[in-house]
């Protein structure tokens, strides 16, 4: 297996509280306790601000965190893995969509991911 590390510019994602979060390293530090820390830019990251917000205003402290411990991460060596799984997904959804459309162009109301096996 060719483990690659991560590394500025490496593609990561974290896990916070269930929220999946994707970004790209942007800084590594290596502290004295021996671990490696990282900057990220996050993307599309509403999710976690907005619960992070919540969360300051519940204990009125700030609980953002902007250096992450190299265990807190988890580094996608191939991007364009994910950009084909999701262009999959989106492909399967719109053949499923496309079977419930009947011959006068309307739709038939059925829940797409309930459908089985029948497209």
């Amino acid at each position: 297996m060719n483990k690659q590390v991560m590394d500025i510019n490496s593609f990561v994602m974290n896990n916070y509280q269930g929220i999946i979060r994707y970004g790209t390293v942007t800084r590594k530090l290596v502290k004295a306790d021996g671990w490696a820390y990282y900057e990220v830019e996050w993307y599309d990251d509403i999710s976690y601000m907005e619960s992070v917000a919540w969360r300051n205003s519940l204990n009125n402290k700030e609980n953002g965190v902007t250096q992450y411990r190299g265990d807190m991460l988890v580094h996608i060596p191939d991007p364009k893995r994910i950009a084909n799984c999701v262009g999959a997904h989106f492909g399967f959804l719109t053949r499923k969509i496309k079977t419930l459309i009947n011959s006068k162009n309307e739709m038939k109301r059925i829940d797409v991911f309930s459908m089985g096996n029948q497209a």
